[in-house]
């Protein structure tokens, strides 16, 4: 949300995972790969070199899109969006700096017309070379609710240029 950002400072990335309202199954098991701060945008899933500071994950089961487009125009405000807990509906992995591993509790299912937000505050360290563009990116992975043999992945990314 903050583009460019200087060193030291925080950026914000929000992410709206989307099953679309016409999808003939919703999603399980899902995985997120965060990957912040990318030097590269063409190799995703590996760690990068911003540092987590916070995931806040919400589930959306009335989200607001457009209706001609799809795009989703709500966000963690709208009335619909609750905010999920840490340990009890995912896990978070962040052992490794720069890349995080989110895993969603089974019981965190997305059906048709669902979204999931989720808001990282990435801190940019000192050190990181400036007047450059790193990517931010995530991996999304998960399994069919009416077939588990359908797994599905989608990846999305974001540039954000880093300066002193």
């Amino acid at each position: 949300l903050d583009d460019p950002v200087a060193v030291g400072s925080n950026v914000t990335f929000f992410s709206a995972l989307y099953v679309e309202a016409l999808s003939n199954e919703g999603v399980m098991n899902n995985e997120l790969t965060y990957s912040f701060g990318l030097a590269s945008p063409t190799v995703l899933g590996i760690p990068g070199v911003f540092q987590m500071v916070s995931t806040d994950i919400y589930l959306d089961t009335v989200p607001v899109t457009d209706p001609v487009t799809g795009l989703i125009l709500s966000d963690t405000s709208n009335p619909t969006a609750v905010l999920l807990t840490a340990g009890v509906d995912y896990t978070a992995d962040n052992s490794t700096p720069g890349l995080q591993l989110i895993a969603m509790s089974p019981s965190v299912v997305l059906q048709p017309d669902t979204a999931l937000y989720v808001v990282h505050s990435v801190l940019v360290p000192a050190g990181t070379l400036t007047n450059q563009t790193y990517t931010t990116s995530y991996i999304w992975d998960s399994v069919g609710t009416v077939d588990p043999a359908h797994t599905y992945e989608a990846s999305s990314s974001e540039p954000t240029t880093v300066l002193p």
